[in-house]
């Protein structure tokens, strides 16, 4: 799966509940998926419950959690999202650990393929 950079930051889209989105790989980011609140609405996603996280400036953020159909490659999975108030969806570490992540700026390339 390849993707590009966008607003300097490193995107692929991905298949979420039959639909392709954009997302941000966030190497900081240590859970599954983050999807702003306009994309849980259009998605109409089941909310599960609530989790709090810290974010980048250290600020510990509690917020609804949703039920998400991913499918990245050839694998559907079930994911739990959190909601966002930015226009950015996330992907994060805990959804991308089975998959090796390509990101070289100075060569515009962006990749995810399956571990081996």
């Amino acid at each position: 799966m390849k993707g590009s950079f966008k607003y300097g930051c490193p995107i692929v889209k991905i298949e979420i509940q039959n639909d392709r989105e954009e997302v941000l790989l966030d190497s900081g980011f240590n859970g599954q998926l983050m999807l702003p609140i306009k994309l849980i609405k259009k998605l109409k996603l089941k909310h599960v419950g609530y989790s709090d996280y810290l974010s980048a400036d250290g600020e510990e953020i509690v917020t609804k959690l949703y039920d998400v159909a991913v499918k990245l490659f050839d694998e559907s999975m079930k994911v739990e999202a959190l909601s966002t108030d930015s226009d950015l969806s996330l992907a994060g570490m805990e959804l991308l650990h089975n998959y090796k992540i390509v990101i070289e700026r100075s060569k515009d390339e962006v990749e995810i393929t399956k571990s081996r």
